[in-house]
Parts: structure tokens; C-alpha cells; sequence
């Protein structure tokens, strides 16, 4: 028996539901996206669409736009943040490592693969921090 039979097993109709809280906790966001999503009635929404691919995307798109106006120093700034990230939301920091040599498009998928949709959220508090607020600003309408 695998791990999704056991815990299908054990939690019945609300495994979605655990396998999304245990995803957050973890986290492990761009896993949790791929879950189908839980209607308020408890039932999973039928498969179709694009299972927030479309919003993803369009989130990656807007802070590459935002990170290649940051000037190459201004760049390095907004990676040591995401080294040093700390929020209530406990979202986690990217190691050091991961981050060493990226480019904007490299540090905008570790930005999915660590915080998911919430990669706006902490790029806005990162920009703040460094005092960008024009920049900050403009993340925050395009989404």
C-alpha cells in the first residue's frame, strides 16, 4: 500500500484537505497548486481548466517585469532579502545556495518552487524593505 491509499484510507473524503494543510505547513507550494481545489461544500472542483496554472503564470511574468527593472546591485539586494526573508506567514527563506549565481528568471521560479502565489506577497515585502516603494507599489496593481 502507498502513502496515497494509506492516507485516503485513513481520511476518507477529507484527504484533499489534509494533503492541502500538510502542503502549507511544509511549505511546498507549487506542489499544493496542483491539488484540485476544495469547494465550500467540501468537494473537490471537477478536473478541467488550468488548475491555477494560468495565474501562476501570469504572477512569474509580473515580478520578472519588476526584477529586470532592479539595476544588477539592486538585484543582488532583493536576493540577500529572500536569503533573509522571516513573516508571520512563516513562508520560509531560499538558501543562500539555491540562490548564488541565479538570474531573474532562475530566482522567479525559486520564488514558485518556495512560496507559490504568495511570490508577489513576499517580493512586495521584500521591495519595501529595500526601500522601493514605487516598485513595490506597481507589483502590487498588476496582480
Amino acid at each position: 500500500m502507498d502513502t496515497v491509499d494509506l492516507m485516503e484510507k485513513y481520511y476518507g473524503a477529507d484527504v484533499l484537505k489534509v494533503a492541502r494543510e500538510v502542503l502549507e505547513k511544509i511549505p511546498r507550494m507549487d506542489l499544493l497548486e496542483k491539488l484540485p481545489q476544495i469547494t465550500p461544500t467540501g468537494e473537490p472542483n471537477p478536473v478541467g481548466g488550468d488548475g491555477g496554472q494560468g495565474q501562476m503564470e501570469k504572477v512569474k511574468k509580473n515580478i520578472f517585469k519588476i526584477l529586470k527593472e532592479l539595476k544588477e546591485k539592486d538585484f543582488e539586494e532583493f536576493k540577500w532579502h529572500l536569503e533573509n526573508h522571516r513573516s508571520p506567514e512563516d513562508l520560509g527563506s531560499i538558501p543562500r545556495s539555491d540562490l548564488e549565481n541565479k538570474n531573474r528568471e532562475n530566482t522567479v521560479d525559486l520564488m514558485e518552487q518556495c512560496y507559490g502565489t504568495n511570490s508577489v506577497q513576499v517580493a512586495v515585502k521584500v521591495l519595501i524593505e529595500m526601500k522601493n516603494n514605487n516598485l513595490a507599489e506597481k507589483l502590487s496593481k498588476m496582480n
